[in-house]
């Protein structure tokens, strides 16, 4: 019960770290070229570690899994992400 609790606690603190990181456009090219594309790949085929991907995912599983619900998102909601923006200028 406590490991779960750990668990979801680091979870969470990891999720909300790199949400105010994305925005700060400083893990912007990251998330966007490997860890979304990770969890893009996990949810079509099972696996994060594609081989067509910009950047290529060198994580454990898990942290694709994570960013998996944001996969759900419209496109056009994840491009109007702050760092979206700053790197299609």
């Amino acid at each position: 019960m406590v490991s779960t609790v750990v668990l979801v606690a680091v979870a969470g603190m990891f999720l909300v770290t790199l949400v105010a990181a994305t925005g700060s456009g400083r893990l912007a090219a990251d998330f966007h070229a490997s860890y979304l594309q990770a969890a893009q790949s996990l949810r079509a085929s099972g696996t994060p570690y594609s081989s067509t991907a910009e950047l290529p995912y060198l994580y454990p599983p898990v942290l694709a899994e994570l960013i998996v619900p944001l996969t759900y998102l419209p496109r056009a909601s994840r491009r109007s992400l702050p760092s979206s923006r700053r790197s299609q200028r």
